[in-house]
């Protein structure tokens, strides 16, 4: 419903996720799960600096290897903007890339807005942008695309998204991805009403389980709060962290390699670290402060996220950064074109629907309610008129498919 993971547990009720700080166990009396203790956080200079020195080697390490082709995605944001700071300081202060290396942005009309902010900030960065030659990924034939989204999604991401093509592996996308949790500083007060939100919204649009869901849901966050030291805001933005960055960084490694900078352990223990004053995106800003201070005077598509004269005298300065890169071992497999025709997404949602109109006899009556059953009409609709549905609208079938599958393999419904 919320886009997001918002308890550890599944559809299953004997099955749940294991989370982020959590860890299995083997041991004479059997397999355990274990809470970890919360990591030693150094101060926030420290923190940050390990962070951006730490992922400027790494990237460096893949600048070095010729198989590599390493693509920034650049937007109008500030997300895009702090993952493309790394590759114009490498740009600047390190060896020339071997690999083939470089930003893209989308060129497509609804993104006009966003392209013109990027041209301005590669101007700045002194990087060409949309210079790496097309993307060459492998279509995939129907049951292929099915079969990865189930493999990657279904149980614990909503959304039914399938991937019409998968990038060759050698590809590595970095992008913005996963920031959620980073960038806004959450009192109680507000994380409290962001509370009361969630479950109007679950009591709306919600179907026979929202006590069920609510205990969940609170006990989860008393859980983070309490990891937290007792303060809910920062519990919150754990919250954000552990579950709808997971659902969002997670979806697009389906179909390509992708790596979430902001979602990685350094990143954390520096936001962890970081003190509750200046603007909500000082985070950010700190990062880019210490890689390309001169991309933090390019407008963004949204004024709340510049540098504005409190943030700017929060600014956190970060002394010399020396990266150590390594080397990448390893074989990529092959990424040859295959024989099947390209996968429209139309025809994954036909699949799907097929699956769908197969099982939902089965389901508890009144387990689909009105507004599935309006998504439902909307979908075929466009369908008919061969208008291919946004990936967004098709999550609202994820309600019937996954209980029909797990029906299918044997998992008893409760009626």
């Amino acid at each position: 419903l919320f886009q997001q993971l918002t308890t550890a547990e599944t559809p299953v009720r004997e099955v749940r996720v294991l989370r982020v700080d959590e860890r299995l166990e083997i041991g004479p009396e059997g397999l355990r799960v274990v809470e970890m203790p919360e990591p030693a956080t150094p101060g926030y200079a420290t923190a940050l600096h390990a962070f951006v020195e730490t992922w400027l080697g790494r990237i460096a390490t893949l600048r070095a290897d010729p198989r590599l082709t390493l693509v920034f995605h650049l937007s109008g944001g500030i997300d895009s903007r702090v993952v493309t700071a790394f590759h114009v300081w490498l740009d600047r202060h390190g060896p020339a890339s071997v690999a083939a290396t470089g930003i893209r942005s989308l060129t497509n009309r609804s993104h006009a807005a966003d392209f013109e902010i990027a041209r301005k900030v590669a101007a700045a960065g002194g990087v060409a942008l949309n210079g790496l030659g097309p993307s060459r990924p492998r279509p995939l034939d129907v049951d292929e695309a099915l079969a990865s989204w189930r493999a990657t999604s279904a149980g614990a991401y909503s959304p039914v998204r399938t991937p019409v093509s998968v990038s060759p592996p050698s590809e590595i996308h970095f992008s913005g991805h996963a920031s959620n949790g980073l960038k806004w500083i959450v009192d109680a007060q507000a994380a409290r009403r962001r509370v009361r939100t969630m479950r109007r919204s679950y009591g709306v649009f919600g179907k026979g389980d929202r006590s069920r869901w609510q205990a969940a849901f609170e006990a989860e966050l008393d859980r983070l709060t309490a990891r937290a030291g007792g303060d809910i805001g920062r519990g919150w933005r754990r919250f954000l962290r552990t579950g709808r960055a997971r659902f969002h960084g997670g979806q697009a490694a389906s179909y390509k390699t992708q790596v979430a900078i902001l979602d990685s352990r350094l990143a954390w223990q520096a936001a962890e670290a970081r003190p509750d004053v200046g603007s909500d995106f000082q985070f950010c800003q700190d990062v880019l402060h210490a890689l390309a201070p001169d991309l933090l005077e390019v407008p963004f598509d949204n004024a709340a996220k510049a540098l504005s004269a409190d943030a700017r005298d929060h600014l956190t300065t970060l002394g010399p950064l020396s990266p150590n890169s390594g080397r990448v071992f390893g074989t990529f497999p092959d990424h040859a074109p295959t024989d099947a025709a390209a996968t429209t997404r139309g025809a994954a949602v036909r699949h799907l629907l097929a699956e769908i109109d197969r099982g939902r006899r089965k389901l508890p009556r009144g387990r689909l309610n009105l507004l599935w059953h309006w998504h439902d009409w909307r979908i075929r609709r466009r369908l008919a008129r061969d208008q291919v549905p946004h990936p967004v609208a098709l999550r609202h079938l994820h309600a019937a498919w996954l209980l029909i599958r797990l029906n299918e393999l044997g998992v008893e419904l409760v009626r």
